[in-house]
Formats: structure tokens, C-alpha cells, sequence
């Protein structure tokens, strides 16, 4: 499969370190990336020494040898020479992944879309929000800054926002602080974590000085002069946080689906139609038949941890004990794509309607930057706008509507005719 995400890892001296963290993150991690590893020590032992990772089998390890000492943000920039998926993560080289997450990468990268430029794990050490102790936070939610020990972002966007090299250090700061003011937002992914040594090159290049008073003090000044003093402590002041508000900040993306699939829903209940909401979950809609397959208040993974299941009928999509022509309109949003059957669902629907009933459909859209198989391996299906409709349209069903959303998500509106027509 292709690589959807370029990691950059720089690297200096830390020879054994590099490889725990390689290791682990072949081990423990599934997901279509490759590693292109930077190599900061340009002396012939640094480069013999980094040579041994040629005899690795490792298919998409890269190995570059930087021709000075580039420092981390020197290191990266070069990197992005050798960057052509849609996403990139600068890495740290003193980090390991850890047994049972698997879904590391999709945790972060299923964030990336809409007005979100980055997303980053929690660790043990890391600042802000970011930090496994902030336990006074739900498990996603938009942050200030991000800090660069594994930071995932849009290539796209990255590119215009590249690592300023002249600071003495922030630059983490720096490049939260310029992609915010551009309008883009950071999410700080607290369910993927990602172990972190911390300070190990620093330390030993710069002992005494590195994370420092006099050094936070230089990064804190220099920041300071370049965006002002508003702009430096909007960005390292950590406010109160509120679960509203950034439960509000994060469905903001979702909007625009959330004004198409709403306008269709109201138009139903203003004409005293009968409308049915399949794969509900606890997105309960007063005036439809609420229908999934979890039982009332049963609660399970993803959005239902914390809320169980609001259903009126508890069936399974493929097969809804109930009358045919029992409804005008049927609403199906995010179910589509986890359907083992959809023919098989979508032939239980078209029993379900009444002639020129129509149905709505929301799901993932796998023509935009990532492949949804892979962003999330809960889906058994992927679809584009013009897939869906092609099948949609060889069970009988015709296109009344169709939108494509920032999100990375679509919608269609379809409707039967005379059946058996």
C-alpha cells in the first residue's frame, strides 16, 4: 500500500536510541507510513554507525546523511525534501511506542481535516495540554501550541509553514503560534500516547544551558520579538479548560454536514412525515423512529463511552422487524461505511419505504487527502460521492442530492420511485 505519512526523524549520536525507538515503532504501530531518518553527524564513524540501519529489512526506511550539523529545525526542513504523502510527523529520536495501540497513527490522523493543520499524543513528557498528568481533560480537544516530539500535520500546510531555523529554540511555539493566527487549528490527541525520554540530545550537546532558566528565557524573548507579547502569552497561557466549550471547538468542523442533514430532518417533521434514524447511537432524534443495533443505554466505543445508545427499536440494519412502506424518509449518517452488507441493507430500506421515499446518507470521503480504510479500520467500506451514487443507483435508488463537506465526509439524498419499477 502507498505511505499515507512521512515520519522525520532527526538524529545525533544517539545511535541505540534511534533504534528502541524504530523498533518499537514497527513493532507496536500499523499504519502506511515510511521513516526517513536525518542523520545530523556528517563525521565517517557518525555515518558508518548510521550505515547499519541499510541492513535492516525494513522496505520504507530511509536513511539520509545531512552534510553539517543541521539541528532539529535544519534537520527537518531538509527533510521535507523527501515528503510526498499527505501527512508528515516531526519525531523525536528518544521516543518509544508501546504495546497495544496499533491505532496510534489513526488516533492523530483522523483529526486532520477541515480548519486542523496538527495534532499531537499525550506523554509523560511533554508541556500543556499535551501531558499524560492533565487528567482534567476529555480524551481530544483543540490547544494553543503543540510541542515537536511527534507532531502530525498536512503536508500541504506544513509546507508554507516550515521551522523557523533562527530561533534558539520554541520553535514548537513559533509554529503554533503562525498556523493559529493563519486560521488553523491544533488538536492534542490525549488517547494515543507516546513515551518520551526527553531532553537526551539537548542534554548532551548543551548541558547546563538546555532547558534552562537562561534558555527558556532567550526562546521566551525571542518569540516575544518576533509576534509581540499579546500573540506569545495568548499562546503559552494555559486557561481554565472547559468541556463545553472545547466539545463546541471540535464539532465546529462538523457544521456544514451537521446544517445539510439538519435541513432535510426539519423539513420531514414540518410535513407530518415518517422518518426513521438507522445507527442512531445516542444521536436521538424526537419525531423518528430511532433505530441500532446497541440496546437502550448500552454504551461501547468511539462517541458512546460516555453515553449509552438512545434507541426506540434495537435491530440489526441489514434486517428491521417492521412493516413494509413504514416510512416517507430514512436517515442513515456514518453507518454506511461499517455495513458488511450494504446491498443487502439497502434492499431492507428500500422495503422499509414508501414509494418516492428517499433516504440520506453521510459517510467518510475516501477521494480527499487520506484513505478512510486505513484512517479508520472500523470502516469495511470506502466510498466517493460518485461510487456511492453508481450504487445507490443499481438498486433502483435516484439522486435528488449530493454535497461534499470541508471535513472530509459527503452526503447524498436519494429517492425510489414506484417500486419494482
Amino acid at each position: 500500500m502507498k505511505p499515507q505519512l512521512t515520519i522525520l526523524i532527526p538524529t545525533y549520536q544517539n545511535f541505540q536510541t534511534l533504534t528502541n525507538c524504530l523498533l518499537s515503532l514497527i513493532k507496536y504501530t500499523e499504519y502506511p507510513y515510511k521513516v526517513v531518518v536525518l542523520n545530523n553527524d556528517a563525521s565517517p564513524a557518525g555515518r558508518a554507525t548510521m550505515d547499519q540501519l541499510k541492513q535492516t529489512d525494513f522496505e520504507d526506511l530511509h536513511l539520509v546523511h545531512l552534510s553539517s550539523n543541521q539541528g532539529w529545525m535544519g534537520a527537518i526542513n531538509r527533510g521535507m525534501e523527501y515528503v510526498d504523502t499527505p501527512y508528515v510527523c516531526m519525531c523525536n529520536d528518544d521516543v518509544l511506542f508501546i504495546p497495544g495501540d496499533k491505532a496510534f497513527w489513526r488516533k492523530l490522523i483522523r483529526h486532520l481535516g477541515g480548519r486542523v493543520a496538527a495534532v499531537g499524543p499525550s506523554s509523560n513528557y511533554v508541556a500543556g495540554w499535551q501531558s499524560l498528568f492533565r487528567l482534567d481533560s476529555p480524551p481530544a480537544l483543540p490547544v494553543k501550541y503543540l510541542i515537536g516530539f511527534c507532531m502530525v500535520l498536512r503536508t500541504e500546510i506544513f509546507q508554507d509553514f516550515l521551522l523557523d531555523e533562527i530561533l534558539p529554540g520554541g520553535d514548537d511555539l513559533d509554529l503554533s503560534i503562525r498556523l493559529r493566527q493563519a486560521g488553523w487549528e491544533l488538536i492534542a490527541e490525549k488517547d494515543a500516547y507516546l513515551h518520551h525520554i526527553g531532553s537526551l540530545t539537548g542534554g548532551k550537546l548543551y548541558a547546563g544551558y538546555w532547558n534552562s532558566a537562561e534558555q527558556q528565557d532567550q526562546t521566551n524573548n525571542a518569540l516575544v520579538r518576533k509576534h509581540g507579547l499579546d500573540a506569545w502569552f495568548d499562546c503559552v497561557t494555559m486557561e481554565p479548560f472547559s468541556r463545553d466549550t472545547a466539545d463546541d471547538d471540535l464539532k465546529a468542523a462538523l457544521s456544514e454536514e451537521d446544517a445539510w442533514v439538519g435541513e432535510r430532518v426539519q423539513k420531514v417533521l414540518e410535513e407530518g412525515k415518517t422518518g426513521a434514524n438507522i445507527g442512531c447511537g445516542h444521536n436521538y432524534i424526537d419525531g423518528f423512529t430511532n433505530i441500532d443495533k446497541a440496546q437502550e443505554g448500552e454504551k461501547g466505543a468511539g462517541g458512546r463511552k460516555f453515553e449509552g445508545a438512545k434507541v426506540d427499536l434495537s435491530a440489526d440494519a441489514h434486517e428491521i422487524p417492521l412493516p413494509d412502506n413504514s416510512f416517507d424518509f430514512i436517515l442513515a449518517r456514518h453507518l454506511f461505511e461499517h455495513l458488511i452488507d450494504p446491498v443487502e441493507a439497502l434492499r431492507e430500506w428500500t422495503r422499509l419505504l414508501k414509494p418516492y421515499g428517499s433516504i440520506v446518507i453521510t459517510c467518510p470521503n475516501d477521494s480527499g487527502e487520506g484513505e478512510t480504510l486505513v484512517i479508520d479500520f472500523t470502516h469495511l467500506h470506502a466510498y466517493t460521492p460518485e461510487s456511492l451514487q453508481h450504487l445507490l443507483g443499481q438498486v433502483g435508488f435516484r439522486l435528488r442530492d449530493g454535497k461534499a463537506f470541508a471535513v472530509g465526509s459527503f452526503g447524498v439524498e436519494v429517492f425510489i420511485g414506484e417500486k419494482g419499477l
